[in-house]
Protein backbone atom coordinates (compact mmCIF):
# COMPACT_ATOMS: atom_id res chain seq x y z
CA UNK A 1 0.00 0.00 0.00
CA UNK A 2 1.50 3.33 -0.76
CA UNK A 3 2.01 6.20 1.22
CA UNK A 4 -0.75 7.99 0.06
CA UNK A 5 -3.51 5.44 0.31
CA UNK A 6 -2.45 5.10 4.12
CA UNK A 7 -2.33 8.91 4.23
CA UNK A 8 -5.85 9.55 3.18
CA UNK A 9 -6.95 6.43 5.10
CA UNK A 10 -5.79 7.96 8.59
CA UNK A 11 -7.60 11.12 7.64
CA UNK A 12 -10.77 8.67 7.18
CA UNK A 13 -9.74 7.11 10.28
CA UNK A 14 -9.80 10.52 12.06
CA UNK A 15 -13.23 12.07 10.87
CA UNK A 16 -14.83 8.56 11.48
CA UNK A 17 -13.46 8.70 14.62
CA UNK A 18 -14.81 12.24 15.28
CA UNK A 19 -18.17 10.98 13.41
CA UNK A 20 -18.49 7.88 15.88
CA UNK A 21 -17.94 10.42 19.23
CA UNK A 22 -20.53 12.71 18.16
CA UNK A 23 -23.20 10.41 17.40
CA UNK A 24 -22.83 8.47 19.89
CA UNK A 25 -22.95 11.37 22.48
CA UNK A 26 -26.83 11.31 22.68
CA UNK A 27 -29.19 14.19 23.09
CA UNK A 28 -29.93 16.05 26.52
CA UNK A 29 -32.40 18.26 26.90
CA UNK A 30 -30.42 20.86 29.29
CA UNK A 31 -31.49 24.03 30.64
CA UNK A 32 -30.53 24.21 34.58
CA UNK A 33 -27.35 24.98 37.06
CA UNK A 34 -25.82 27.44 37.30
CA UNK A 35 -24.57 30.12 34.24
CA UNK A 36 -21.71 28.13 33.41
CA UNK A 37 -23.45 24.71 33.68
CA UNK A 38 -26.06 25.83 31.59
CA UNK A 39 -24.23 27.52 29.15
CA UNK A 40 -22.22 24.35 28.84
CA UNK A 41 -25.54 22.23 28.70
CA UNK A 42 -26.72 24.57 26.23
CA UNK A 43 -23.68 24.05 23.71
CA UNK A 44 -24.05 20.51 24.52
CA UNK A 45 -27.48 20.12 23.08
CA UNK A 46 -26.89 21.90 20.54
CA UNK A 47 -24.20 20.08 19.38
CA UNK A 48 -25.91 16.80 19.99
CA UNK A 49 -29.35 17.86 18.27
CA UNK A 50 -27.37 19.32 15.20
CA UNK A 51 -28.81 16.96 12.53
CA UNK A 52 -26.25 17.98 10.06
CA UNK A 53 -24.33 15.71 12.11
CA UNK A 54 -26.31 12.48 11.14
CA UNK A 55 -24.69 12.18 8.02
CA UNK A 56 -21.43 12.70 8.10
CA UNK A 57 -19.43 10.49 5.80
CA UNK A 58 -15.88 9.76 5.94
CA UNK A 59 -15.91 9.37 2.36
CA UNK A 60 -16.71 13.23 1.62
CA UNK A 61 -13.66 14.12 3.52
CA UNK A 62 -14.65 18.00 2.36
CA UNK A 63 -17.67 17.44 3.79
CA UNK A 64 -16.61 15.97 7.11
CA UNK A 65 -13.87 18.87 7.34
CA UNK A 66 -16.55 21.80 7.08
CA UNK A 67 -18.79 19.76 9.86
CA UNK A 68 -16.14 18.90 12.47
CA UNK A 69 -15.34 22.34 12.16
CA UNK A 70 -18.30 23.38 12.66
CA UNK A 71 -18.74 21.95 15.77
CA UNK A 72 -15.20 22.93 16.88
CA UNK A 73 -16.41 26.73 16.57
CA UNK A 74 -19.47 26.09 18.53
CA UNK A 75 -17.80 24.24 21.93
CA UNK A 76 -13.93 25.58 21.85
CA UNK A 77 -14.67 28.65 24.28
CA UNK A 78 -17.17 26.27 26.24
CA UNK A 79 -15.88 24.85 29.44
CA UNK A 80 -17.76 22.29 30.88
CA UNK A 81 -18.47 21.19 34.71
CA UNK A 82 -15.29 20.40 36.74
CA UNK A 83 -16.67 17.05 37.15
CA UNK A 84 -16.10 16.21 33.47
CA UNK A 85 -13.95 19.08 31.96
CA UNK A 86 -11.13 17.04 31.62
CA UNK A 87 -13.22 14.78 29.56
CA UNK A 88 -14.66 17.99 27.59
CA UNK A 89 -11.09 19.18 27.24
CA UNK A 90 -10.11 15.64 25.59
CA UNK A 91 -12.88 16.23 22.99
CA UNK A 92 -12.12 19.91 22.13
CA UNK A 93 -8.58 19.32 21.41
CA UNK A 94 -9.58 16.33 19.55
CA UNK A 95 -11.77 18.72 17.36
CA UNK A 96 -9.39 21.76 17.55
CA UNK A 97 -6.49 19.32 16.31
CA UNK A 98 -8.52 17.59 13.32
CA UNK A 99 -9.57 21.37 12.16
CA UNK A 100 -6.69 22.90 12.18
CA UNK A 101 -4.81 19.93 10.16
CA UNK A 102 -7.11 20.46 7.81
CA UNK A 103 -7.55 24.16 8.11
CA UNK A 104 -7.58 26.04 4.67
CA UNK A 105 -6.72 22.64 2.78
CA UNK A 106 -8.31 22.07 -0.31
CA UNK A 107 -9.87 18.48 0.39
CA UNK A 108 -10.34 18.05 -3.60
CA UNK A 109 -6.40 17.81 -3.91
CA UNK A 110 -4.86 14.48 -2.85
CA UNK A 111 -1.45 15.79 -2.23
CA UNK A 112 -2.85 19.10 -0.11
CA UNK A 113 -4.83 15.98 1.76
CA UNK A 114 -1.78 13.79 1.73
CA UNK A 115 -0.15 16.57 3.67
CA UNK A 116 -2.82 17.70 6.23
CA UNK A 117 -3.46 13.66 7.15
CA UNK A 118 0.32 13.45 7.66
CA UNK A 119 -0.19 15.25 10.92
CA UNK A 120 -2.83 13.38 11.76
CA UNK A 121 -1.08 9.75 13.12
CA UNK A 122 -1.22 10.77 17.06
CA UNK A 123 -5.31 11.97 16.76
CA UNK A 124 -6.08 8.65 14.97
CA UNK A 125 -4.24 7.27 18.22
CA UNK A 126 -6.39 9.35 20.16
CA UNK A 127 -9.69 8.75 18.70
CA UNK A 128 -10.37 5.42 21.54
CA UNK A 129 -9.27 8.20 24.39
CA UNK A 130 -11.78 10.63 22.32
CA UNK A 131 -14.09 8.18 22.04
CA UNK A 132 -14.19 7.48 26.30
CA UNK A 133 -14.62 11.05 26.86
CA UNK A 134 -17.36 11.14 24.33
CA UNK A 135 -19.31 8.71 26.66
CA UNK A 136 -18.63 10.38 29.58
CA UNK A 137 -19.73 13.90 28.48
CA UNK A 138 -22.88 12.23 27.13
CA UNK A 139 -23.51 10.52 30.52
CA UNK A 140 -22.78 13.33 32.44
CA UNK A 141 -25.20 15.46 30.52
CA UNK A 142 -27.50 12.84 30.58
CA UNK A 143 -27.99 13.58 34.35
CA UNK A 144 -27.68 16.94 34.78
CA UNK A 145 -28.85 18.84 31.89
CA UNK A 146 -32.43 19.09 32.43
Amino acid sequence: MTSSIRTIRRARLASAAVSLALLTGGLAACSSGDDSTKTFCDTYKSVAEDTSLDDLDSSDLGGTVDKISDVNDKVKDVDAPDEISSDWDTMKKFLADFSKAFDGVDTSDQAAVQTAAAGLTDLASEASSMQTSATKVSDWAKDNCK
